[in-house]
């Protein structure tokens, strides 16, 4: 894999800068993390588009099949990896529309499906950097994974460039961060996932 570089910019005002305080400067820093930390997420999750590394919805293939019960999506997500014989702790990712709809299921007589009972009790996170595939139609991914198959390397750590001269007219400051990372995917059969139509 070829090194890769997430940048981050922020712009600071003359008043701001005039505050100089160490609770203004945690602030910064985290705002900073955050948005590094948004562009690695989203990498990692599918990537794959100029000057990205290729993530997870890019590198593996998409699980067949038509399914109209997220239930059986799941399990059979599940079952893609027992018959790799993956080990390792398991889990679900998806985003926040598949959550929404898993959390209305209802019995026939009413009463609400446990989300967990639909994801057949694995742990769910959601993120909304698990942006939907467009189609058509329009999917929205479930991914299931040994996770710890799922590298993120650093060969520094964040660089922080300060340019005053942007904005000199105006006395403020942009401030320019920089993290070298890589994505890769240790083991492709560690991870399954398909695509849940859009509702």
């Amino acid at each position: 894999n070829n090194l890769k570089t997430v940048t981050g910019e922020m712009y600071m005002s003359r008043r701001l800068t005039l505050q100089n305080g160490v609770a203004l400067e945690n602030v910064l820093r985290n705002d900073l993390a955050f948005v590094l930390a948004q562009a690695l997420d989203a990498a990692a999750i599918k990537g794959g588009g100029t000057n990205e590394p290729s993530g997870i919805l890019t590198r593996i293939t998409e699980l067949a099949g038509t399914y109209t019960e997220l239930s059986n999506v799941a399990a059979d997500l599940i079952a893609d990896l027992e018959l790799d014989d993956v080990t390792g702790t398991t889990g679900f990712l998806t985003n926040p529309t598949v959550m929404n709809s898993a959390r209305k299921f209802k019995d026939a007589d009413g009463r609400l499906i446990p989300a967990a009972a639909n994801f057949h009790g694995e742990p769910v996170v959601t993120t909304n950097q698990g942006k939907v595939i467009t189609g058509p139609p329009d999917k929205n991914p479930l991914i299931f994974g040994a996770w710890s198959n799922l590298i993120i390397g650093y060969w520094s750590g964040v660089d922080i460039l300060a340019n005053p001269y942007s904005d000199a007219s105006k006395g403020g400051l942009r401030l320019h961060a920089f993290l070298d990372a890589d994505i890769a995917v240790r083991e492709p059969k560690a991870f399954s996932w398909k695509g849940v139509p859009v509702a």
